[in-house]
């Protein structure tokens, strides 16, 4: 379980705050369920095990950090409108890095690819 998570994120100048951070959270929650949980799952003919939402695994309203948190780092950027930058999907990037970051430094591993289970962690420290 994941229950701390911080996205800061530079935005420019932020024409609309409440949206932008609207953005930034569900963007976030998009790539901690990309990271932690969600993935299809196929048979040996290459046909797909995982169809619906249901097994899909996908991010609930449990799964959001217990202290969950977006900010707006304002600069001032030269080229887009008002100082503005475009956000986007902006907060997916950060979540693999720091998810997987966090777990080297609570166990000692590095684990290089989606998704970060329990079953992955637990079969990288048996190789250590």
């Amino acid at each position: 379980r994941l229950d701390k998570f911080y996205a800061l994120l530079d935005c420019g100048t932020p024409v609309n705050p409440e949206l932008a951070l609207g953005q930034i959270y569900g963007a976030t929650l998009r790539a901690i369920g990309h990271s932690m949980s969600e993935e299809i799952i196929y048979d040996a003919e290459g046909h797909p095990l995982t169809r619906d939402l249901r097994s899909y695994g996908a991010p609930k309203i449990g799964d959001i950090p217990r202290d969950f948190r977006a900010v707006l780092v304002p600069s001032d950027d030269k080229v887009g409108p008002f100082g503005a930058k475009s956000i986007s999907e902006i907060g997916v990037n950060g979540a693999a890095p720091a998810i997987a970051t966090a777990i080297h430094d609570a166990c000692g591993i590095w684990l290089r690819e989606w998704h970060f289970t329990p079953e992955k962690i637990l079969t990288a420290l048996e190789k250590i």
